[in-house]
């Protein structure tokens, strides 16, 4: 699971869901096109979306996965855990070349 920042990192648009392409793009405004983890496709944006920290917490609120330092998606097990996703963490995503 991934909680991803619904600003686009060209020009600070937001961003939507194509099911027609499978991806989140801007195409009106921008080109800039990312997969269903968030990673760059194509267009101008300079690098993939941003993510937020995600912390799982078991029933007693102890917690029991979080997103690593890289953003990376946090496994949920437990149909009894709860999220808490920290809007004022947020990893930026990689850089293209």
């Amino acid at each position: 699971m991934y909680a991803i920042y619904k600003v686009c990192t060209h020009l600070g648009c937001l961003y939507g869901w194509s099911s027609l392409t499978k991806r989140f793009e801007w195409s009106l405004a921008t080109g800039a096109s990312f997969n269903l983890t968030a990673q760059y496709i194509e267009g101008p944006a300079p690098r993939s979306l941003d993510h937020f920290v995600i912390q799982v917490q078991d029933a007693s609120g102890k917690v029991i996965a979080q997103t690593d330092a890289n953003g990376g998606p946090v496994q949920v097990t437990d149909p009894n855990a709860t999220l808490a996703i920290d809007t004022g963490k947020r990893i930026e995503g990689k850089r293209h070349s």
